[in-house]
């Protein structure tokens, strides 16, 4: 049996330009902090091997001192082996920090560049693992058709890549496509991938409980909007041929939190503020609020009093205010100018008075289970009229 610590992407040296010089220090340090984590965590696991497959720098100009103290972090734990895949982000071309004097001159003794496309077996004679190193940061090649059939030799199988799994039918992208059965074609008993983000299948999912293929994610979230990201994966593999037991372990420290509030009212910007509040370790969160739709102006105090609050007495790590797509209220002046007449202006008069409780203007098609599904046609007419003026306002914008 074989365990292992599977992670990826850590980008080491990403570029935060949204956040301020000291926060952005605080951030980058963060994803250091994660390295030396989960190399604490594969410790006690009792993992075999911490296999990370690719992009753990930003890029291939990174910092030099940074390089130096990811060695470090990993050379201080002597007794725990490390592979490590250039991906598409750090690969393995000519100026790679790879080739880099601090990385040739300071590799501790469990670290492994996986710098060939070759089985390469692993020293406990527990199987072989097949490198896919990127060599370029774009390509259209599949990094992992050079791996060949099983031998009796080679014991369990584990295949480390950074590329688009394609499982979508005609992706023509350019970031090393790994085919949808690569593991089965393969014959691999297990593929460590990296590239996205979250991690991906879920492998709690009854589904991914028969899969070979995994994505790990990132071990600290990159921006907003990853869906799962945070993560590593401890993977156990019996014998050859086995099915993988796959296990996702939360590691992040900080974490990205958004809140969209759509048309927000005078209520819905405290209850906001409110719960805001009471969220659990605010000082390791980066928080985005986006408002959208349109607002009244009874709101607009509320809206100030939270913007106050965000950018003065919050404790987050970071808190921003997203209010570049809500607009407020038009009066019937400036809905009149934007459907001055015509077709909109029909629609625009017979939603106001839709809106104003005229069941008369009502369409034939009013059911009985229309209204249970929607009971109040005066406020659906009024949700329809925001969306009407956001579509005028958005093209007359554009």
């Amino acid at each position: 049996m074989i365990r292992f610590l599977h992670t990826a992407d850590f980008q080491l040296g990403m570029r935060t330009e949204y956040l301020d010089r000291n926060k952005a220090t605080r951030f980058r340090a963060a994803r250091l902090q994660a390295v030396g984590n989960l190399m604490d965590l594969a410790i006690s696991r009792e993992a075999d091997l911490v296999l990370c497959a690719g992009d753990l720098f930003e890029h291939n100009g990174v910092d030099r001192k940074l390089v130096s103290d990811f060695l470090s972090t990993l050379g201080s734990r002597p007794g725990m082996p490390v592979y490590l895949l250039p991906g598409n982000h750090d690969p393995l071309s000519a100026d790679s920090v790879y080739r880099s004097d601090v990385f040739q001159k300071q590799p501790p003794s469990n670290v492994t560049l996986l710098s060939r496309r070759e089985p390469l077996k692993l020293e406990s004679g527990k199987g072989t693992l097949y490198p896919c190193p990127c060599f370029q940061a774009d390509s259209y090649d599949d990094p992992t058709d050079w791996i060949e059939a099983r031998e009796d030799s080679d014991g369990i199988r584990i295949g480390v890549a950074h590329g688009n799994w394609s499982l979508v039918i005609g992706d023509t992208r350019s970031d090393h496509p790994i085919p949808t059965a690569a593991a089965t074609s393969r014959q691999l008993d297990y593929l460590a991938l990296g590239h996205w983000h979250s991690t991906f299948p879920d492998p709690s999912a009854p589904a991914s409980r028969e899969g070979r293929t995994f994505y790990s994610g990132t071990p600290e979230p990159t921006r907003f909007g990853e869906r799962d990201s945070g993560n590593v994966l401890l993977v156990e593999i019996e014998d050859p041929g086995a099915r993988p037991s796959v296990e996702t372990i939360r590691v992040a420290r900080l974490r990205h939190q958004e809140e969209t509030i759509e048309s927000p009212s005078q209520q819905t910007l405290q209850e906001l503020q409110a719960r805001l509040q009471k969220v659990e370790s605010p000082e390791d969160v980066l928080l985005r609020v986006r408002l959208t739709g349109l607002t009244a102006l009874d709101s607009l105090g509320p809206l100030k009093d939270l913007q106050l609050w965000l950018e003065d007495e919050s404790s987050f790590f970071h808190a921003v205010l997203d209010r570049t797509k809500l607009l407020p209220k038009p009066s019937d002046e400036e809905l009149d100018q934007l459907a001055p007449g015509g077709f909109l202006r029909a629609t625009l008069d017979r939603l106001r008075r839709i809106a104003a409780g005229d069941t008369a203007e009502l369409p034939p098609g009013w059911t009985e289970s229309w209204r249970d599904q929607e009971p109040d046609p005066a406020a659906a007419a009024r949700r329809a009229l925001e969306r009407f003026y956001l579509r005028l306002h958005a093209g007359k914008e554009g």
